[in-house]
């Protein structure tokens, strides 16, 4: 099969094209590598035409920032942070959801794909925990992914067996990702809101049993319609609990904040809920992270290679500006860091067998 797509490739003159998108994907496969530069080697010079993602290719991280991250990984000192891109294509993106929202509510404003803005007006003009609900439902009907395979970034990520992993998503992809594979874990979310501190009661807060892993729901669990952080308002008093309750957070998140290095990966460029989750943990540690963090970004569309450059510059000085975490920036999609990331992985174990 595999010689018919080639023959089909080179007989119309676009083989070149097709080896040219396979070194992109596989930029560190040694082995295609040599093939390459035996056959092409046209294709991996100086002159060589840099291909429409070379913008996002350019940040694809260092060699020596990969070579931290894996080692970070292999000590267990890296802590992922997921977001909701990471679950695109089993449930609708954010944007998605504000759009349907808006469309069957008739949301009068012209910001229809910001959806905590399109939240807050549902929340207003219908009750308040109407769009928790909503993705809930959504949640709640979805059919789950297979979490069991080594692509996915749930996958790959489970794989780690980490002792923590922050998520602002509100479904249970990561937990069940964890325990298909046999990995002890466990789930919980922060009290931040006075109905959650009523319903909870004395009930102890998760700990670091030492045994299992900890899937952390920053933003709330769907199977708790009040845990949930969804509209402007959410937000807000969210991140006045922060500031105003320095044990919000249970110790072992607090400590990963300062101590390990942290992986962002699922969140679009200076989305409103990444920006209020970057703030809310900058206000719940004082201590500087003396490891460099990564953040996984999906460059925006439709702009020219000079304007993405300003963007990466800009998104580079938000992140870093304040002094407590530092990040270097992975331009490109969660697919794209997955395969390089499991890649690499696969590659440390064979050197160190």
């Amino acid at each position: 099969m595999m010689l018919n797509v080639i023959e089909h490739f080179d007989s119309r003159g676009l083989l070149e094209k097709l080896v040219e998108k396979a070194r992109d994907l596989r930029p560190h496969n040694q082995g295609f590598v040599q093939v390459v530069r035996e056959h092409w080697p046209g294709l991996l010079g100086a002159g060589t035409r840099p291909s429409t993602n070379a913008v996002a290719r350019r940040e694809a991280l260092r060699e020596q920032d990969w070579e931290h991250l894996i080692g970070h990984i292999h000590d267990r000192r890296v802590t992922p942070v997921i977001g909701p891109d990471v679950s695109r294509g089993v449930l609708p993106s954010l944007t998605e959801l504000a759009g349907e929202w808006a469309e069957r509510w008739h949301y009068p404003f012209a910001d229809r794909d910001d959806v905590a803005k399109v939240a807050q007006f549902l929340a207003l003009r219908e009750y308040r925990l109407l769009p928790h609900e909503q993705i809930q439902h959504r949640i709640a009907n979805v059919r789950l992914p297979s979490l069991d395979s080594h692509a996915g970034i749930h996958g790959v990520l489970a794989d780690l067996n980490l002792p923590l992993y922050l998520t602002t998503c509100y479904d249970g992809f990561m937990l069940k990702a964890l325990n298909d594979r046999r990995h002890p874990a466990t789930h919980g979310y922060p009290v931040w809101n006075q109905t959650l501190r009523e319903q909870s009661g004395n009930e102890a807060g998760p700990t670091d049993s030492g045994r299992s892993s900890l899937v952390y729901h920053l933003f709330g669990h769907h199977e708790i319609a009040e845990s949930m952080v969804v509209t402007e308002d959410d937000h807000f008093e969210f991140l006045t609990a922060v500031v105003a309750d320095p044990k919000l957070f249970p110790p072992i998140v607090k400590r990963a904040l300062s101590t390990t290095s942290l992986l962002f990966v699922g969140y679009s460029v200076l989305d409103f809920g990444f920006r209020v989750l970057l703030r809310a943990l900058l206000k719940s540690v004082s201590a500087k992270n003396p490891r460099l963090g990564v953040a996984v970004q999906l460059p925006p569309e439709s702009l020219s290679d000079e304007q993405r450059a300003q963007v990466e510059k800009y998104l580079k000085a938000f992140l870093n500006e304040p002094g407590q975490f530092r990040f270097n920036v992975f331009w490109g999609d969660t697919l794209e860091f997955t395969r390089s990331l499991r890649d690499r992985l696969a590659l440390k174990d064979r050197n160190v067998v």
